[in-house]
């Protein structure tokens, strides 16, 4: 069994995200190349990509010689921004029971075991980065002889 905190577009959004090389942050990325490079399928890419650059988190040139890049340094992109723009602002206010009459009022039997557990999930996705994904996908991909 496994458990995800996002969905698997937004996944393949942080891995597209983290393995753009952290000195070339400013420079544009093609998706074909970054997507050959994590082996994220380019068509499930370009929904992310494109969610990505509506929030404001990316910037999209077009063209010919087109592609994407970031907005701003990759220290000031949070996770929980990234999954935001994909997933949804609402996406850890729902019930983890999918119960809509869930509330404070009205608690289903997990709702104070979530909201603590939200709590502290929120915070550390607020203060980790987009760089800090990408300094341990660039270590990791040293470790193991790869890109990037």
């Amino acid at each position: 069994m496994s458990f995800s905190i996002c969905s698997k577009s937004c996944e393949y959004a942080l891995q597209i995200l983290a393995a753009i090389p952290p000195k070339d942050w400013e420079k544009r990325f093609s998706p074909a190349v970054i997507c050959k490079a994590t082996a994220v399928k380019e068509s499930f890419a370009r929904k992310g990509l494109q969610a990505l650059s509506r929030a404001g988190i990316l910037e999209a040139e077009t063209g010919p010689r087109g592609g994407y890049r970031l907005s701003r340094r990759p220290d000031r992109i949070s996770l929980i921004d990234v999954i935001c723009a994909i997933d949804g602002e609402d996406t850890y206010k729902r019930c983890m029971l999918g119960l809509p009459a869930c509330g404070s009022g009205d608690p289903c039997p997990f709702h104070h075991t979530w909201k603590a557990l939200r709590g502290t999930l929120l915070k550390t996705l607020k203060r980790k980065t987009v760089n800090d994904l990408m300094k341990k996908y660039k270590k990791e991909c040293r470790e193991r002889g790869g890109a990037p």
